[in-house]
């Protein structure tokens, strides 16, 4: 493996449906005895269905802590509502709500990204039409490592060509396959029939996880993987449905497996792989999928080759996600690379490739706003200021470059001789920085710029073409200088191995927890 990739060890449950000492008393001893593992992922139903059932969950974590972390996915708006109830939260927030330490439910439809790992989630009582937009505004995502859900996606058993439905069994209650293996065996068992949901085939077109785990049917399988839509070159799905924690029938519930981060570029062939059951192979070359029952066309999702090159596209299947530490509506944070100080520097970037913070859409620039203003908080909780700088000046290698934030926390006193170094480094150039009270905006959008605010509100900017003469780590250079720290103005000095990056981005996820725009 490369030194990007890393290999995570994971456990998947059933649902668990309130049996909360039977579910962490089974996973601490699997820990214990098999682990490591770096997290919990619950399928199905996970809370109880009163809240007197529910309130056993305190106590529960409070007498042995939960050694990794646990996730699990809000079937229902109750779910959500539940969750916060246990965390002492009453906000409009329907995104993740972390119940105790090292307990999360994820939402009722989205996508998590936990130290680099895409988990694509759909809970059961949710609205199809909602729950696609949706996960269609993770799409800078790419494909999802895994995705979570409480039913079976309509034609799941299809295209298996090995395996054949050879009697209707127990009163009609389930089928009879006889298959044959990779090593040329036969063997034959029988499968309840399980309720199917049309439109979650939709939602495996749309994410192409490389897992796909069930809960909630009461069954145990493991699908041959298929090929997505696309070919080989778009990987392969492993399917697992899972039976409910600790059943009586002893149908299995808890699967353990490992996963490398990020996706490989060339992922292996499996022996056994079946086509993928969701997409009529015409020879038109169109894709059909099957939604509601109906054969529907859809035009396969492309980007622009920029957005996959860009640094700061969420598109760019090579960007680093072990550096994000937040992901908004519209914006997201990440961790700079080789930053001046490893675990502080952060940058604050628009999802959409935008080239001037002063022409984001509507909701856009309320919600950078708001997210500087939440990391001001946190370093004010450090006894620390902000210093904050962004620059949109197109080079020779980028005519359009991807606007992003820069924040850095600053000593008090060293605020006014940051101003000073700009301005003097700024005058080596042959460029005027103006000095101002607030945010001041160039004459048009296409108009380079530099700007850098400090504590108070000062402003320091510079407008036009002499823009492209200032030096490109402008307000880095001055940042070290009044650190001491000469060393560090080069980032590509700094840069760390991607696990120490990760340590870094762990640290300052747990500092800005607290500091989350509501």
């Amino acid at each position: 493996d490369s030194d990007k990739e890393k290999q995570q060890r994971l456990l998947v449950s059933g649902p668990v449906n309130g049996n909360f000492d039977t579910f962490f008393g089974g996973i601490r001893r699997l820990h214990a005895r098999n682990g490591p593992f770096d997290a919990v992922l619950c399928t199905g139903q996970f809370l109880a269905s009163t809240k007197e059932e529910n309130d056993t969950l305190r106590s529960c974590v409070e007498q042995e802590a939960i050694p990794l972390p646990v996730y699990f996915v809000a079937q229902s708006r109750r779910d959500i509502e539940e969750a916060k109830r246990l965390a002492g939260e009453d906000d409009g927030n329907d995104g993740e709500v972390r119940v105790c330490a090292q307990l999360s439910c994820l939402g009722t439809a989205g996508v998590k990204v936990a130290s680099g790992l895409k988990i694509a989630f759909v809970g059961n009582a949710v609205n199809f039409d909602q729950t696609l937009s949706t996960l269609k505004g993770f799409a800078w995502i790419g494909s999802a490592d895994i995705l979570l859900s409480s039913q079976w996606p309509k034609g799941i058993m299809g295209r298996l060509e090995n395996w054949k439905a050879v009697a209707d069994t127990t009163g009609g209650d389930a089928t009879t396959y006889r298959c044959s293996t990779a090593d040329g065996t036969m063997r034959e068992f029988s499968l309840p029939h399980v309720a199917e949901t049309a439109t979650l085939g939709t939602v495996v077109e749309l994410m192409k996880p490389r897992y796909h785990f069930v809960g909630g049917t009461g069954v145990w399988l493991e699908r041959p993987p298929f090929v997505h839509g696309g070919g080989r070159d778009k990987g392969f799905c492993r399917f697992f449905s899972l039976g409910d924690y600790g059943n009586k029938d002893k149908v299995k519930f808890i699967y353990a497996f490992k996963i490398v981060i990020p996706r490989p570029r060339e992922e292996k062939a499996p022996k056994e792989y079946t086509l993928n059951p969701f997409v009529d192979p015409v020879a038109t070359g169109k894709r059909k999928l099957e939604a509601n029952g109906q054969g529907r066309s859809v035009r396969p999702r492309t980007s622009a080759p920029r957005r996959q090159e860009c640094w700061f596209c969420l598109q760019n299947p090579n960007i680093e996600t072990h550096l994000i530490t937040h992901v908004g509506k519209t914006c997201y944070m990440a961790l700079a690379k080789g930053g001046v100080h490893p675990t502080w520097h952060v940058l604050v970037v628009p999802i959409e490739h935008c080239v001037t913070s002063y022409g984001l859409r509507p909701g856009v620039s309320e919600e950078l706003e708001a997210t500087v203003t939440s990391i001001e908080k946190m370093y004010a909780s450090m006894n620390m200021q902000c210093i904050l700088w962004e620059r949109s000046i197109p080079s020779k290698s980028c005519s359009d470059p991807h606007v992003h934030l820069q924040l850095h926390p600053i000593e008090a006193p060293q605020t006014a001789k940051v101003g000073e170094i700009l301005v003097q480094e700024a005058e080596r150039c042959g460029v005027k920085l103006h000095c101002a009270n607030g945010n001041q905006q160039p004459s048009s959008l296409d108009v380079p710029y530099f700007r850098a605010r400090l504590p108070g509100g000062i402003t320091y900017y510079a407008s036009g073409e002499a823009c492209s003469d200032l030096p490109f780590q402008l307000g880095r250079k001055a940042l070290c200088i009044v650190r001491k720290q000469p060393e560090r103005i080069d980032w590509r000095r700094c840069v760390l191995r991607p696990e120490h990056e990760s340590h870094h981005a762990e640290e300052f996820k747990k500092s800005y927890c607290p500091f989350v725009p509501k």
